[in-house]
């Protein structure tokens, strides 16, 4: 399922695919890190995935609902390569969820994708999915447990965005 929505911003998001299927997750994890005041996230794409997954977690508290508190490797490799093929080909669409299901073997997964001017900002990116009930829904979904965020400029200089969360239970 694909929607696109323009925002006033000029970001486009599309919005989620969301698939469940059976399978404990076994792959790498580690703690979301705080985001750091002193590292400029447009130059530094961890700082921009990590402040991405902070105002994530801000309207999930707002919200009642627990924290995205770790990356999985699985995760998020799907994020970096999806985002790298994102950027090179220029398309803003989602990738068939099974085949994230099976990699990384879960239970459920769901995926946000946004693309916006070079300028776009972390915080700007998650209000605009907050403000999309396709993109809220997979971000706000209580069974969301695991991370993989990725961020890469295409060759307009515009960002790309892919978060992938998931559930191993």
């Amino acid at each position: 399922m694909q929607l696109l929505v323009r925002i006033a911003s000029g970001l486009t998001v599309a919005t989620m695919a969301v698939v469940a299927a059976a399978g404990p997750a076994q792959a790498s994890v580690w703690r979301v890190p705080k985001p750091d005041s002193s590292v400029n996230p447009a130059t530094h794409p961890n700082e921009y995935e990590n402040r991405i997954v902070a105002n994530v977690n801000r309207a999930r508290a707002r919200a009642g609902l627990t924290q995205l508190r770790v990356y999985q490797g699985c995760l998020d490799g799907q994020s970096e390569r999806w985002a790298k093929h994102l950027a090179e080909t220029g398309r803003l669409e989602h990738r068939d969820q099974q085949r994230v299901l099976g990699a990384c073997n879960l239970h459920w997964t769901g995926e946000t994708l946004a693309r916006g001017a070079g300028s776009l900002s972390p915080g700007e990116m998650v209000r605009a999915w907050m403000h999309s009930p396709g993109h809220r829904a997979v971000l706000m979904k209580p069974r969301a447990d695991l991370a993989g965020v990725a961020i890469r400029r295409d060759a307009q200089g515009r960002v790309v965005g892919v978060v992938n969360l998931g559930d191993p239970t």
